[in-house]
């Protein structure tokens, strides 16, 4: 009766621990990894410009570059606007975001390889906010179809 019960017991630790080994080689091979390294943040216009550097990748993370992001949240309570992210080339040294600079309503910052100006406006008019109106006048020459 005893071995009965050791070999049952046996049993249900090697398949909960065939349930643990299986889950975690599926996350390594097709899993989110993501690791935060170093983040900073300015102020920019009623919100604020975050600069952050991250281990970010799918899958097993197999000689991984680092990855730069920059986002900006105009307001409180809206979800923050990624404008730039790039990861590292292998080996290299860019793309990496520095100097990032805010000013009243402009972003500029520098990744090794080009330099970028963001100008931004809000809207205050919520006329503009809607979309072009159609033309309300037919087009005039041949249709599309025509031969």
């Amino acid at each position: 009766m005893k071995r009965k019960i050791i070999i049952g017991l046996l049993f249900v630790l090697v398949f909960a621990l065939g349930i643990y080994v299986g889950k975690f080689a599926q996350h390594a091979k097709t899993g989110y990894h993501y690791q935060l390294l170093k983040a900073d943040s300015f102020p920019f216009l009623d919100g604020e410009v975050a600069l952050s550097y991250a281990f970010e990748s799918i899958g097993m993370p197999f000689l991984m570059t680092e990855t730069s992001m920059l986002t900006v949240k105009t307001k409180p309570g809206l979800t923050p606007i990624t404008i730039y992210k790039a990861r590292r080339i292998f080996q290299e040294s860019s793309p990496y975001i520095e100097d990032v600079k805010t000013a009243t309503n402009q972003i500029t910052w520098r990744d090794g390889i080009s330099t970028y100006a963001l100008t931004v406006t809000p809207i205050t008019n919520n006329a503009e906010q809607g979309a072009a109106p159609l033309p309300s006048a037919p087009r005039t020459g041949p249709s599309e179809g025509a031969r």
